[in-house]
């Protein structure tokens, strides 16, 4: 995926404490990817002006290490911005994620810009089919395929296929967002995430969805 936008810092120059719901986002990411999220507000200096960037820093794990720590990163962004007041969503245009990914340090900086309210979008309709799934509504899931992909019997398929995993597993307790970015292509805007069963296991999956923002549909998904 391409990084939205990247920074070579200068010296950071001040970090304060945040306001609830810039805490809120921070605790969010990491519930999210079942680590720690430190939020502290930090200013940079450009052009002789300290701006705003929302700094997260995120206690590693395994499971980002075998992550696509870009689109890991994104959809950081994603749940930081969803989580933040109309106030500081107009007073940030930054974020940056500070980590440790196979014993690498990782930090890179991404924008707020007019893309992630596509991005927000695109991740609603992730969220309802998963939403969709848990509630074993299979047809709805499927329904939300653009017409021309959704074949006549594919909601059946969607069913027994889940139905299957679930009497081996047990119900499905919930689902987690975990990617966002782009194909290779950069043809189609792919979410990722897993489902997590009652006895522990999980279904990873992602969707394909249109990088037109008037498509409220998605291309099609894949159980992985």
């Amino acid at each position: 995926m391409k990084k939205q936008l990247f920074y070579l810092l200068a010296p950071l120059l001040i970090a304060c404490s945040g306001s609830e719901t810039e805490e809120k986002a921070a605790q969010a990411v990491g519930e999210n990817y079942d680590t720690l999220a430190l939020f502290s507000k930090e200013f940079i200096s450009e052009d002789g002006e300290g701006k705003p960037i929302y700094y997260l820093e995120v206690t590693p794990t395994k499971d980002l290490d075998t992550s696509n720590i870009a689109m890991v990163a994104s959809n950081m962004g994603l749940i930081i911005y969803e989580n933040l007041s109309a106030e500081e969503r107009k007073e940030y245009d930054r974020y940056q994620i500070v980590t440790t990914v196979k014993d690498q340090a990782f930090s890179q900086a991404y924008g707020f810009n007019e893309k992630i309210e596509l991005g927000l979008a695109k991740a609603k309709i992730f969220d309802d089919f998963s939403q969709h799934i848990i509630n074993e509504a299979y047809a709805e899931a499927d329904n939300l395929v653009i017409p021309k992909n959704r074949g006549e019997d594919h909601g059946e398929v969607l069913k027994k296929y889940l139905q299957h995993a679930i009497s081996q597993h047990g119900k499905i307790s919930y689902f987690r967002r975990t990617g966002y970015g782009q194909n290779e292509a950069e043809t189609m805007i792919l979410i990722n995430g897993y489902f997590a069963f009652d006895s522990g296991y999980t279904l990873h999956y992602y969707i394909g969805a249109s990088k037109e923002k008037e498509e409220s549909l998605m291309i099609g998904y894949e159980f992985l």
